[in-house]
């Protein structure tokens, strides 16, 4: 009997003893993965679309851009990113562009996450891209789209409140220094102005005419310098602005629509 009891107190100790263990093991792990999921945006947020955010990541390149309009009215938007293809299609040339990168964002962002996450667990992960800032950053814009009406425009909002929360001008903001991409010519001038003066605001400045004759007036100001378009739509107004602002800053040559 007393063998019998000497074993169960020792099957008793060893039980608790590997219950501690594991409460250690599953503590420390739950302190680690709070610390990845809570780690602290130490950089002021700002509202990037997709193609702003592939444009900063590390290790990544922008093969072609080109977007197609079919014979069913169908607009197809193409990006090769790191010899990868990605398409996207929308009811306008920006919403399809928008669509391919964003799909090509996933992809690299989800592939760049995995690598980090792969690292050794001692180890306390090299973050080279702070993906959880390009993440919010992409998160901030996608929110203002969600919310934008015709009675508030959450972006612009966004960005008075960062400029007077955060005064003085972000060194990041604009890179004076880059070179002009010797692959231009097959780029679109959005894609490259976006490349070369990151956050660069447009604003519809006005119209004219009437819904079937209709004018836009648009607006953006880089490099201290005010630029002007018109098209018959927004998107062609916009283009043109891009275009515009390539040709006079970084001596594209663009054809104006």
């Amino acid at each position: 009997m007393a063998d019998d009891k000497s074993a169960v107190v020792i099957n008793a100790a060893a039980t608790s003893g590997s219950k501690k263990q594991k409460k250690k093991k599953n503590k420390g792990r739950s302190k680690g993965t709070q610390k990845a999921t809570s780690r602290p945006l130490t950089m002021p947020v700002s509202a990037k679309d997709a193609l702003m955010v592939l444009n900063e990541l590390k290790g990544v390149t922008i093969d072609k851009m080109e977007v197609k309009r079919k014979h069913d009215g169908i607009i197809m938007a193409y990006i090769v990113v790191n010899s990868k293809k990605y398409e996207g299609k929308g009811s306008s040339l920006a919403s399809a562009r928008n669509a391919a990168c964003e799909k090509a964002l996933q992809g690299i962002l989800t592939t760049k996450m995995k690598a980090v996450l792969d690292q050794p667990e001692n180890s306390s992960g090299s973050d080279e891209d702070d993906l959880l800032g390009k993440m919010a950053s992409y998160a901030v814009h996608k929110l203002a789209e969600e919310w934008k009406s015709n009675d508030i425009d959450v972006a612009a909002v966004y960005n008075d409140l960062k400029k007077k929360l955060t005064p003085g001008v972000d060194p990041k903001a604009s890179s004076p220094g880059k070179p002009l991409p010797k692959s231009w010519k097959n780029m679109d001038p959005c894609m490259v102005l976006t490349y070369m003066r990151p956050q660069i605001n447009f604003k519809v400045s006005g119209s004219t005419g009437t819904n079937q004759n209709k004018t836009f007036s648009m607006t953006a100001r880089v490099d201290n310098c005010e630029f002007n378009a018109d098209g018959p739509s927004k998107t062609v107004a916009r283009y043109k602005l891009n275009a515009l602002v390539c040709n006079k800053l970084f001596g594209t040559e663009y054809p104006q629509k």
